[in-house]
Parts: C-alpha cells; sequence; structure tokens
C-alpha cells in the first residue's frame, strides 16, 4: 500500500536541506517510481507540495521533478508504453505519469519565473533543454514552455497554450484546486477529454 504522507515528507526532507542529498533524492524517487499506479494522486501532491515551497526551495524541487520525469521516461521507452492516460479501472504506469506531468508544465514553469532570480530561471532553462535534447515530453510543448522562460512568465496561464486541455485547466488553479484534486484522485476518471476539460472548469471556477 503506497504511503503519500510518507512520500510527501521525505519530498520535503528532499527540497528542504541547504543542498541536495543523493542518498535521499535516491529514496524519494524509489518511492515515487513504485506508486505510479496512483499517477494522478503523485502528481497532484508534487505540485500541491512544490506551490507551497518557499522560493528558497523552489529549484530543488523543480529538480525533483526532472529525476522523476526522465525515470518515467525510461522506464516507458524501456517498456513500449504509451505517453497517454490509462482507463479509469487501469492502474497508472510511467507513461501515464508522464501524461498527466506535461498536464501541469506550464504551471510549474510559471511558478519556477515567480522566484525572480536570474539562477532560477536559468536553471529551469537547462533542465528544459535537457528535456528537450532527451525527448522527455513533446518538443512543441518544450518549445513553449523555453518561450515562457524568455518571456519571463508572462502569458503562461493563456489556455489555447496548453496541450492537455483538462490538465491545464487544473493548473490554471494552482494549488487549491489540486489540493481538492489530490483528495480525491478521481474526480476527473472516466470522461473523455473534452468532457474532463468541461468538468474541470465547473469544478474548480
Amino acid at each position: 500500500m503506497v504511503d503519500f504522507q510518507e512520500i510527501e515528507a521525505l519530498l520535503k526532507e528532499v527540497v528542504g536541506g541547504k543542498r541536495l542529498s543523493a542518498s535521499k533524492m535516491t529514496k524519494f524517487q524509489e518511492m515515487a517510481m513504485k506508486s505510479l499506479k496512483h499517477d494522478t494522486k503523485l502528481v497532484s501532491m508534487l505540485y500541491r507540495t512544490h506551490k507551497s515551497l518557499p522560493k528558497s526551495q523552489k529549484i530543488s524541487s523543480f529538480y525533483v521533478f526532472d529525476a522523476l520525469a526522465r525515470a518515467a521516461k525510461h522506464q516507458a521507452n524501456k517498456h513500449s508504453l504509451a505517453i497517454e492516460e490509462r482507463p479509469s479501472d487501469k492502474p497508472g504506469n510511467a507513461g501515464s505519469f508522464l501524461f498527466k506531468l506535461e498536464g501541469i508544465l506550464d504551471g510549474l514553469v510559471e511558478d519556477m519565473m515567480t522566484v525572480g532570480t536570474s539562477e532560477a530561471n536559468e536553471k529551469t532553462r537547462k533542465v528544459l533543454e535537457i528535456w528537450k535534447k532527451a525527448n522527455t515530453f513533446p518538443p512543441d510543448v518544450l518549445s513553449r514552455l523555453l518561450q515562457i522562460v524568455d518571456q519571463g512568465g508572462q502569458g503562461a496561464y493563456l489556455f489555447p497554450r496548453c496541450s492537455i486541455p483538462h490538465y491545464c485547466a487544473l493548473s490554471q488553479v494552482h494549488s487549491h484546486s489540486l489540493s481538492t484534486l489530490g483528495r480525491d484522485p478521481n474526480l476527473l476518471s472516466g470522461f473523455s477529454v473534452q468532457q474532463q476539460k468541461l468538468r474541470a472548469r465547473a469544478l474548480y471556477r
């Protein structure tokens, strides 16, 4: 059984140190990768926690997203997993985790721009460029995110720029709505993309 309270507590330990601890990061990554069957809840917890952190910890938090994204991409490639939503009656996997993670990237990068330092901007850009080179996420998505960095985060929440409508709708409402999603990860399960888009708007407006 996955203990998300334990995972979240370890995440806060990882990002709360003066420097990233390789051993703690490895332990957290192992725990997170074992919980991919609960992909919606995991993405919700990661994003909600990131939003709640002080600015001094957000770069470390972004590195956590990087580590998990690359590990999930490796696993998806290894097992030929599709990067897509899974049926509501099927457990998540590395592919569906990447799909859902992609949906909150606009909000994540926009939040990194609010840190307001050249270091945060440069490190965000570096991670995005690594993802682009490794094809961790679709090229058009990463090109858009790099433009957000170039623009200092201006306009990142314009809905038409999002590539996965229902998850982009969630990223626009930030931590409050994702806290709700974290408590009930099935709120948007079992619906078509268009239905999920409309339902997200109704739930979180």
